[in-house]
């Protein structure tokens, strides 16, 4: 199962790059126009949880992945199981470089009640659509989710 997660943090490294930059932008747009911290942070973080899910199920999809994952001998569950682990290690990772950009932009350290309640709500939000989404995806695959207006 570690080399699944291996290979889900892996696959989301190629999108770092614009990821971070998306995010910076998105910061320093809203110091300049003042806005409370938690709702930037809450922001970012949604727009990246939200990239890392919709680039795991395309990339997946555009290499046939679920084909393989399937014929090998490891269960759906501990593949789900993966793409949780996988999902939660690249949001804790945005978290901490949204927090430390954020304080850089702002000259100051942002209150750590403000970072954990914009952080706790934009987890449990995009935990909240892994959980419904990796299970239906790896269930009926993208066709159906598709059709069913899911995805």
């Amino acid at each position: 199962m570690w080399q699944l997660i291996w290979k889900d943090v892996m696959i989301q490294r190629g999108s770092i790059i614009w990821r971070a930059i998306l995010l910076i932008f998105i910061v320093i747009f809203g110091v300049s126009i003042e806005m409370p911290a938690f709702i930037f942070l809450l922001l970012g973080t949604l727009i990246a949880g939200g990239s890392v899910i919709a680039r795991s199920i395309s990339r997946d999809e555009g290499n046939h992945t679920l084909l393989f994952l399937t014929s090998l001998p490891v269960s759906r569950k501990d593949i789900v199981m993966a793409r949780y682990i996988g999902t939660l290690i690249v949001m804790l990772v945005t978290m901490v470089f949204l927090y430390v950009i954020t304080s850089i932009v702002m000259w100051t350290w942002i209150p750590i009640e403000d970072f954990f309640v914009s952080m706790g709500t934009a987890l449990v939000i995009v935990l909240g659509v892994t959980t419904l989404l990796f299970p239906i995806y790896y269930w009926f695959g993208y066709d159906l989710m598709r059709y069913g207006g899911i995805a």
